[in-house]
């Protein structure tokens, strides 16, 4: 990953920005959110995003 461009300026390609929102609305996380980025990388965690769900509505 250290060859990689940074998350922004992978972003600056709306076909590219498209490829994350459309991974992200089906229960994705994008590598270019993490701290040691990885922009090539998507990964299915649903578990993860009923953990948030169930949080975020009990208001933690």
């Amino acid at each position: 990953w250290l060859g990689e461009d940074p998350p922004e300026r992978v972003l600056e390609d709306r076909g590219l920005q498209d490829v994350v929102m459309i991974f992200e609305a089906n229960g994705f996380i994008w590598g270019g959110k993490w701290f040691h980025f990885d922009t090539i990388h998507f990964e299915y965690r649903p578990e993860l995003l009923v953990a948030e769900c169930t949080c975020t509505s009990r208001g933690q």
